[in-house]
């Protein structure tokens, strides 16, 4: 990282490092020197570097560091991304056995916000393995969590709607895809309705290829 040139995400670069190194137990001096580095190099326009810079404040400021949730969730999140299903899946069971740990959840907001932040990977992991009905029963768990989720994790709430969008349009022509257009088109302008939330940029590339393929089935089943 500190050879590297490129700017670029070099700040949630320097989040994930420390990330890395609290689960490799490597000493807290370490953890401590990647979290301050991510500010030098965090740009405002950059939602990525914005989310690891809010993720590291938090950190140096909390005396407790990661809850166990995160150093589960954050490592199934990102192989989410990189399309490694099965290991994805082994995190999301630590998540869950958390979870399921009240002992674990002093706040019950912080346990919402985990709930929402678990069903989304375990739904969205279920609709890129094309496993449609395994989606259709977590991503409403996420949907329905909305205006419950902190502000800092509401992202996960916005792609839970264009993934659940998704989800149905792949399910076509099923036994009413009148309905199922009519579903895919309800989640993708609520996502539209949610404002002032981390990787809205995302959210709005994913939206334009989700209207994208609801204009097509709109067509087909009309």
């Amino acid at each position: 990282m500190e050879k590297s040139e490129m700017k670029a995400y070099k700040a949630f670069g320097y989040y994930m490092l420390g990330v890395c190194y609290k689960m490799l137990g490597r000493d807290e001096e370490e953890v401590v020197k990647a979290m301050k580095s991510v500010a030098p190099y965090a740009r405002d326009n950059q939602a990525y570097d914005k989310y690891g810079l809010r993720k590291a404040k938090q950190y140096l400021k909390s005396k407790k560091g990661f809850h166990p949730f995160e150093l589960q969730w954050l490592p199934a999140y990102n192989l989410l991304e990189s399309q490694e299903y099965e290991r994805c899946d082994g995190y999301l069971d630590k998540c869950r056995d958390i979870l399921n740990e009240k002992d674990n959840y002093p706040s019950r907001q912080l346990r919402t916000d985990h709930e929402a932040m678990y069903y989304y990977v375990r739904g969205a992991s279920a609709k890129l393995r094309g496993d449609w009905e395994s989606a259709k029963k977590f991503l409403p768990k996420c949907i329905g969590m909305k205006g419950q989720v902190s502000k800092d994790e509401s992202f996960v709430v916005a792609f839970a709607l264009i993934a659940y969008a998704d989800a149905c349009l792949a399910l076509l022509p099923g036994d009413n895809p009148k309905e199922l257009i009519k579903e895919a088109s309800s989640s993708i302008d609520r996502a539209k309705d949610m404002k002032d939330y981390d990787f809205d940029n995302v959210v709005s590339h994913r939206t334009r290829r989700s209207e994208h393929t609801l204009a097509v089935a709109e067509r087909l089943y009309k």
